[in-house]
């Protein structure tokens, strides 16, 4: 079960050159995990809370008549069951095949702040840039950077090109394995030290004044920086390349139908 609240509002600022922004998200859950539950003396599945309070403040300027600037900063605090009950660590040697389910915080605050600009050139081109830094109670820092590029070719037709890059460091309980149950320990990719570089390319077509449809792609390649040698299906024996369970390679294809009113 979830109940989730949300308000959100902006305030123009001198004189239209600058807006305020806010936002609040509350939700309060009930998890019941479906794998192995726990039950109480009745035989009734237990159920756990899981609680969300955000907060986001930011402030657009207008900085001349081709630049846009936005600072945002975004507070989460969660607290309850945070566990993923679908988690396993690996205890002791893997080939062994033992072990244990995850065990993560009560509460996590994760914090964020993100600077975005955009710059629209003479010849029918706009720029925008995203930097975003994150941290978080358990440990984890992050950087983002996307770029995309608006062209248009024509009145009808716009090119857009975008690039992103990301790398994280790993929770404070992140492990691959673990010699024995640990208080706290999640081998969860997530959680993991890991860098991914995404790029992509948009075609949008205006089919009328209010009516576009587009298409494109993206690629996405991420590498894990926790690499393990697997254990090979020759008893006693290793494949000789590393991996990490944070590695994926990802094609995106899309295509949409925008109206404006």
């Amino acid at each position: 079960m979830a109940r989730g609240f949300g308000l959100s509002d902006a305030w123009t600022v001198f004189h239209g050159l600058g807006t305020i922004h806010f936002g609040v998200a509350i939700s309060r859950d009930l998890v019941q995990p479906v794998k192995n539950p726990t039950t109480n003396p009745d035989g009734l599945a237990l159920s756990y809370a899981k609680s969300e309070n955000g907060y986001s403040v930011g402030y657009t300027s207008v900085l001349g008549e081709r630049d846009l600037l936005d600072v945002s900063f975004s507070l989460m605090q969660i607290w309850g069951y945070l566990n993923d009950p679908y988690k396993v660590v690996t205890i002791g040697d893997p080939s062994a095949n033992v072990t244990a389910p995850e065990q993560r915080p009560g509460s996590r605050q994760r914090r964020a702040i993100f600077v975005k600009y955009g710059h629209h050139y003479l010849w029918d081109g706009a720029i925008r840039m995203t930097y975003r830094y994150y941290n978080d109670t358990w440990g984890i820092q992050a950087h983002t950077i996307e770029v995309a590029y608006d062209q248009r070719l024509d009145a009808n037709w716009m090119v857009t090109p975008q690039v992103r890059f990301y790398t994280q460091n790993a929770a404070s309980f992140y492990v691959n394995q673990a010699p024995e149950p640990l208080p706290l320990m999640s081998a969860d990719y997530r959680l993991s030290p890991f860098d991914s570089i995404l790029g992509g390319l948009t075609l949008t077509y205006r089919i009328a004044p209010s009516l576009s449809i587009n298409g494109g792609f993206t690629a996405q390649s991420q590498r894990g920086r926790d690499r393990v040698i697997p254990i090979s299906t020759t008893p006693g024996a290793r494949s000789g390349s590393s991996v990490s369970s944070a590695d994926l390679n990802v094609l995106t294809i899309t295509l949409g139908l925008s109206k404006t009113y």
